[in-house]
């Protein structure tokens, strides 16, 4: 299985993408929470923009990744560094952050994950045979959680 180069490149995409969203995200909370003060709630609504940017493009990822393969999901990946970016001018910017201040960095990431991830998982399974597609399956979930262990462990060492 581990010999298949799309399916490997596929788990290290997939390793990369968790482990920086899930501590970017953690991050952000223990930022909002600490650093400006924010309840919890105030918190998860601060943070939900990129729930709402994902679920505006996650319906359409798919009919965009038959028509353009792959190039969709680069895309995906563009739009949401871009929202990253953004997002990292705001919150690294001197004084008092409000929750208005990262929603356009949030959108456009959310709107970048809806984009690039939900195709993924096919392309990366598409190269697998039919035996091995159980074995996969259960290799790249296994993968996005320890890539959520691992991303929480390097962003709060950081």
């Amino acid at each position: 299985l581990l010999r298949n180069s799309t399916y490997t490149s596929g788990l290290f995409v997939v390793v990369c993408f968790f482990a920086s969203m899930i501590g970017i995200n953690l991050l952000l909370s223990v930022f909002c929470q600490l650093g400006e003060g924010f309840s919890p709630l105030k918190t998860g609504l601060t943070l939900a923009p990129f729930a709402v940017g994902v679920a505006l493009t996650a319906g359409p990822s798919y009919p965009l990744a038959q028509r353009f393969g792959r190039g969709s999901m680069q895309v995906g990946l563009v739009v949401m560094g871009a929202g990253l970016g953004l997002l990292a001018l705001m919150v690294g910017g001197a004084g008092h952050v409000s929750s208005w201040t990262l929603v356009p960095g949030e959108l456009l990431a959310g709107m970048g994950m809806g984009l690039a991830l939900p195709p993924l998982f096919d392309f990366i399974l598409a190269g697998v045979r039919e035996h091995e597609v159980g074995s996969a399956s259960g290799v790249l979930n296994a993968s996005q959680q320890l890539a959520a262990a691992l991303g929480i462990a390097v962003f709060a060492t950081i």
